[in-house]
């Protein structure tokens, strides 16, 4: 187990630095026991963690209608109570039913008696994660409402955690936009991330479905051509999800903007990221690129400029590691390809010194879609990190951005089918201890599901009901009645 602990740390500390989101470790077993009745007891109350840590939010069987706010499609029935102690001025909330209950999450303030409600959130159907940011006093005590969506029936364990909402990014405003140079062919990547961003008011809607969503901004230099091209790729296989991009133009970033265009899912089906080509621009003018993603989805991602897409050696479309039974499949696609010679799989075990894994040879020229594979059959115990290195037939030589995965350990399954849309079938290799359980963590998603594992057959395959996570990499574990966690894989959601 130390080698699966000392590798979570590392990506922990890894997409810390990239989304600011911490994954802590699983929280100890303890039921945390919700109240039937209003009111803040010493055994209902949930700690403030500094990240997104999980904890049981047991409700007994028995529970009575206790209070409506009258909100969020509240209503007179059975209702549950927890309350939490603010440590910061806007705290996030995620709450995640165990199975398929559509569950209405409220915040309030104030005395049993006389409640306020300060926030709700019912966004999400059956089995979804009701997920909010609230306002909160450091040091008040805020009351934490779960009922079902009318119903009075028992409301089965969930997942609550609760901690201080990361700050905005730093590019949130366009006044600080992040410069992306275009005298490169996307050779400068810079990582990203929209966690915790606010929309921009007063900046003309761009179309492509945009509908008033959080975004964050980039600056660039129109280059002598006029021809900018600026794309934008998944980080750690997830990202933000389906997400949108617009140019504009303005005398400077408080100005009024002028839009050039915009792009939804640029290299749709293989993701949902954008892109912008944009000619006949003035040489030298600066522009001003507006990212969003979707239904206020948040993660990291990676976005470059390129004087002209035409002039880049590979226009690289995706590039994923999965486990699976015999190693690690790694796959990429590229969109065009001039003067390639070849690609190497580099695998690295702290993100920062890479080897050579493999080397598959290019296509020299190409402007139709293709797509390359390899598997690493002995990647190492616990956390692997993985980039492509292209080289031309003039020996020069970029690299993409990085991967991790989970190489199985100790017990091992086979996760299938990868990428999965709304079942995804377990295959343990041998029959794991009764009452254990699988724990689901996405990488850059604040989505976490606990599954009871409830065996078929000869006791070694499983079916999870993927349908309510959002698009992204997910990290699969199994717990035991101890309490002991072991790594089982990760696998893609589409």
């Amino acid at each position: 187990m130390g080698v699966i602990r000392q590798a979570l740390e590392k990506l922990k500390r890894t997409l810390l630095l990239a989304t600011g989101i911490a994954l802590l470790p699983l929280a100890g077993m303890a039921q945390y026991v919700a109240s039937d009745a209003c009111g803040y007891f010493g055994t209902n109350r949930y700690p403030v963690d500094e990240g997104c840590t999980p904890r049981p939010f047991h409700k007994p069987d028995t529970f009575t209608p206790t209070f409506d706010p009258g909100s969020c499609n509240s209503g007179p029935y059975a209702d549950a109570y927890g309350w939490f102690t603010a440590i910061s001025s806007t705290t996030s909330l995620t709450l995640a039913p165990n199975n398929s209950e559509d569950v209405i999450l409220h915040i309030l303030t104030g005395a049993c008696g006389s409640l306020g409600t300060l926030l709700c959130v019912d966004d999400l159907g059956p089995g979804g994660s009701e997920s909010t940011d609230v306002p909160t006093v450091i040091g008040q005590d805020y009351l934490i409402r779960v009922q079902t969506y009318a119903s009075n029936a028992p409301m089965p364990d969930a997942q609550i955690c609760i901690y201080p909402t990361p700050p905005p990014p730093p590019n949130d405003d366009p006044c600080d936009a992040i410069f992306l140079d275009a005298t490169t062919n996307c050779t400068s990547v810079v990582s990203s991330t929209n966690t915790s961003a606010s929309e921009t008011p007063g900046i003309p809607d761009p179309g492509c479905y945009y509908v008033g969503q959080p975004d964050v901004w980039y600056t660039a230099i129109a280059p002598p051509s006029g021809h900018l091209y600026v794309d934008s790729y998944a980080a750690n296989g997830g990202g933000p999800g389906d997400s949108g991009m617009a140019l504009y133009s303005a005398a400077s970033c408080d100005q009024p903007m002028t839009l050039l265009g915009c792009n939804d899912d640029q290299d749709y089906p293989l993701d949902d990221m954008p892109a912008i080509d944009r000619s006949g621009l003035v040489p030298g003018d600066t522009v001003y690129i507006r990212f969003w993603a979707y239904y206020a989805n948040q993660g990291a991602f990676l976005i470059c400029a390129s004087p002209d897409v035409s002039t880049l050696p590979v226009e690289l479309l995706s590039f994923s590691a999965t486990a699976q039974s015999d190693g690690i499949l790694l796959e990429w696609s590229t969109a065009s390809e001039r003067n390639n010679d070849r690609f190497t799989v580099e695998r690295s075990l702290d993100n920062i010194a890479f080897e050579p894994v493999g080397e598959v040879p290019g296509a020299g020229n190409s402007t139709a879609v293709l797509r390359y594979s390899l598997v690493d059959h002995v990647p190492a115990p616990g956390i692997n990190y993985y980039r492509l290195a292209q080289t031309d037939k003039d020996g020069t030589t970029q690299r993409s951005w990085t991967e991790a995965c989970i190489a199985a350990v100790g017990p091992t399954a086979l996760l299938y089918p990868d990428p999965v849309h709304d079942l995804l079938t377990v295959q343990l290799a041998e029959p794991m201890a009764n009452g254990a359980t699988l724990w689901i963590n996405g990488a850059v998603d604040r989505i976490m599901a606990e599954v009871p594992i409830q065996p078929t057959g000869d006791g070694r395959s499983l079916t999870v009901d993927t349908r309510r996570f959002t698009p992204g990499t997910y990290f699969l574990s199994s717990i035991d009645p101890a309490g002991n966690r072991t790594s089982l894989g990760c696998f893609q959601k589409f």
